[in-house]
């Protein structure tokens, strides 16, 4: 039977480890993002990044990434405000799993020596699963469910796949569609690489689908008015 004194430590160490993963995390957007927005030649898009931690911008009609610096002139309060509102909602979030979580400390604590934190806290995402079975399908040769695998990737996140599903819709002959997840894709932006974007912008302006041009090519770094 555990003790008092012992029980009383292991749940300050329990309680100590939600603060650190829950609370710990949260800060203001300067702190978590840097004081600055600056241009990502490989992802073809705007962000504020410190470390890994980044916020990317977006034009608040569309929801397209922003690519030029004078759309980061005009949006720049509005994603200041944006990631305000997300910072207080995130803080939310974490308040209400530190509040519940405790109630499963026992368990938890049995669990982590055994399995460790990633094992306990390591999900599998759907992006991650969904593009893994568009690949499998792909070497199967079924390209129509590879294309619905790779779209769900995309869907919930995975940047990345939109290419590999424009790529069998080119190859099967569906250009339209091929045509409008590239301009899809160039809305989002995402890490490609400058080379394969290169390669992009070129395709869709053979396809008379060319992406507009900034009126002004300056990429110097934008000071961001981020709300403490």
């Amino acid at each position: 039977m555990m003790t008092p004194a012992r029980s009383s430590g292991s749940s300050r160490l329990f309680l100590c480890l939600v603060g650190f993963l829950f609370f710990g995390c949260a800060s203001s957007s300067r702190h978590l993002y840097g004081s600055r927005a600056t241009y990502f030649e490989p992802e073809r898009r705007w962000k504020a990044a410190n470390g890994a931690a980044s916020w990317v911008l977006e034009d608040p009609v569309t929801g397209c990434a922003l690519r030029c610096r004078t759309e980061v002139d005009r949006w720049k309060s509005i994603e200041a405000e944006r990631a305000r509102v997300y910072q207080e909602s995130a803080g939310t979030s974490k308040t209400a799993v530190a509040v519940t979580l405790p109630l499963s400390a026992p368990a938890l604590l049995l669990l982590l020596p055994t399995f460790g934190l990633s094992a306990v806290f390591a999900r599998e995402t759907p992006a991650i699963r969904f593009r893994a079975e568009a690949e499998a399908a792909e070497q199967r040769g079924s390209m129509d469910e590879a294309a619905d695998d790779y779209l769900l990737a995309f869907l919930r996140g995975d940047i990345v796949a939109a290419e590999a599903l424009a790529h069998i819709r080119q190859q099967q002959g569906l250009l339209s569609e091929a045509i409008r997840v590239r301009r899809q894709l160039v809305c989002r932006g995402g890490p490609l690489g400058a080379e394969a974007w290169t390669k992009i912008e070129a395709w869709l302006a053979e396809q008379g689908a060319p992406v507009e041009p900034c009126h002004d090519p300056s990429r110097e770094p934008v000071e961001m008015p981020w709300l403490e």
